[in-house]
């Protein structure tokens, strides 16, 4: 650990910054993707179509105001950007607040409110870590951070899983408006870069630099098959499958918990040992386990079998993210992109994500449509062909980063 702080220790002040705010908003995070998910999944009667409609128009959201924030991101609005998301959180968790259940009939707007407020805060941290960490602090960064997000992901699920079982929704939303109110103090802190003069915002004149460049193609490839499978659909299709089997919050809770202290091991053995010349090797290593974990539950699909298949994601799909994530931003500090075109390279990068992400659960919704809620069983089977994708896209990109000329 003592070393992995050490590879940190030019950016200390920095990189604290930001790792805090990254932890508050996984607190949040975690409520939003999961408990609250739950809540919805159990108000509208275990009705898969309606919350497969609830993700696209969330995403959809994100995927607009990727496009359309770019500009002011470029005039260096980044941290007023910031703060208008943690105040359009606010005010989503505050309509589930007051509303209850009732707030089914609201479901497009609290998408909107959320799906807004993550695209908002998830764009102008990325291009602050960007701009903050170097390439050889990346690695180090990530799997630090990556681990502390571990232990918050492990300890808030059982927290959150206690409380909203043996108390209401009321209390545990108001802990979190708390969380935000100190998440909007963290950003006095913030360091605002001051915009260059005469470089405007412009996707045309970033295509038209980029569009024959392979490296940036690859990395929008992956980023779209990461979307469509790993950070899309699937996250939600195991939180409905435990809901189903396991009934409560508190169990929802433990077992989230559990699977999250595998991906912290994980995180940890990347932060010590992880290296760009291993990455190849270990995305393919990452693609078996889920290989083996998929087919089994596929063939069994019993309390057990899904444990298992848990146990093969949560290892394989933190593998697949940290690398992922370290190669996003390198690729940002190529020569092509990282004096002029930056905001840009975020900006698609959010859109060829989040198209990703609405594919995936698009076709989540088609199948429960015609399957009910054993169409997340053929869903589950169909994202191995997401992940080979992303997998394949991933060694690719990784290959022509290690011969980038740094």
């Amino acid at each position: 650990m003592r070393q992995i702080l050490s590879r940190l220790n030019p950016f200390r002040s920095v990189s604290s910054c930001l790792m805090v705010a990254d932890c508050l908003n996984t607190i949040g995070n975690i409520f939003i993707t999961t408990f609250l998910v739950a809540y919805f999944f159990k108000t509208v009667g275990q009705n898969v179509w309606a919350i497969s409609t609830y993700f696209v128009v969330y995403y959809a959201a994100i995927l607009v105001l990727a496009i359309f924030t770019g500009r002011y991101i470029k005039e260096g609005k980044k941290i007023t950007l910031y703060r208008m998301g943690i105040i359009l959180n606010f005010i989503a968790l505050g309509i589930v607040m007051i509303l209850k259940e009732k707030v089914v009939d609201w479901l497009c707007v609290s998408a909107i409110l959320l799906g807004s407020a993550m695209a908002l805060k998830a764009f102008v941290w990325n291009l602050m870590v960007s701009e903050s960490i170097s390439r050889n602090q990346m690695i180090a960064f990530r799997g630090f951070l990556n681990t502390i997000k571990g232990i918050v992901k492990i300890v808030v699920p059982v927290v959150l899983g206690y409380f909203l079982t043996v108390d209401s929704i009321f209390h545990t939303i108001s802990f979190l408006l708390f969380l935000m109110f100190l998440e909007l103090f963290l950003t006095l802190k913030f360091k605002i870069s001051v915009p260059k003069r005469n470089v405007s915002f412009s996707i045309i004149r970033y295509a038209k630099k980029t569009y024959k460049n392979k490296i940036i193609k690859n990395l929008y490839l992956m980023e779209f098959f990461n979307g469509l499978s790993l950070i899309g659909a699937l996250n939600a299709v195991v939180t409905l499958y435990i809901v189903y089997l396991f009934k409560t919050d508190f169990k929802l809770g433990i077992i989230t918990a559990v699977f999250n202290f595998v991906a912290l091991l994980t995180n940890f053995l990347f932060a010590k040992y992880g290296s760009y010349t291993r990455f190849s090797l270990l995305i393919w290593v990452s693609f078996l386990l889920s290989l083996c974990g998929t087919i089994l539950f596929v063939l069994m699909p019993d309390k057990a079998t899904f444990i298992f298949y848990n146990f093969c994601c949560a290892s394989a799909i933190k593998i697949f993210d940290l690398t992922a994530e370290v190669n996003m931003f390198n690729t940002a500090n190529i020569q092509a992109i990282r004096k002029r075109f930056k905001t840009e390279y975020f900006s698609m990068r959010e859109v060829f994500l989040n198209v990703g992400r609405i594919t995936s659960f698009s076709v989540l919704l088609l199948l429960s449509v015609f399957f009910g809620f054993d169409g997340l069983k053929y869903f589950i089977l169909l994202l191995l062909c997401f992940w080979f994708a992303m997998g394949y896209n991933a060694f690719c990109l990784n290959r022509k980063l290690l011969k980038e000329d740094w």
